[in-house]
């Protein structure tokens, strides 16, 4: 599992994301927030996760099969370990969606209020580290 999460931490750089992560103390799962939350998080794990955390982007090994679940507005998508680069690919196209859609320099504004806002924040923002 270590070498599937620097593999996609590598190809997000490649990407030119800005990225935050930590690995959890307690189980095998590793959390990335990529350009501040601006596309989302990202999970990387070997089992599903509480019900209650809604991470966008999932990445596990213990599918066999890739799906997306739609709850409301809110969409979430489920990754095997064999679909690294559809996810890519998928979080690339949301970046570059967000960007065109939105005036120039909104964006960056987006991810500069998302790292002000985080500084003293408990949760993700007190343990994750830049990566």
């Amino acid at each position: 599992m270590k070498d599937t999460i620097e593999a996609v931490i590598k190809k997000l750089k490649e990407k030119e994301f800005h990225l935050l992560g930590y690995g959890s103390y307690t189980t095998n799962s590793y959390y990335i927030k990529m350009d501040y939350g601006v596309v989302g998080s990202l999970r990387i794990s070997d089992h599903h996760g509480k019900k209650h955390l809604k991470y966008k982007y999932n990445l596990l090994s213990n599918l066999t099969e890739s799906y997306i679940d739609i709850q409301g507005t809110f969409t979430r998508h489920y990754y095997t370990f064999d679909d690294v680069e559809e996810m890519i690919n998928d979080i690339v196209s949301e970046r570059e969606e967000k960007m065109n859609k939105w005036p120039s320099g909104v964006y960056e504004a987006f991810m500069n209020k998302n790292q002000t806002d985080s500084i003293g924040k408990k949760g993700f923002w007190s343990q994750c580290k830049v990566i």
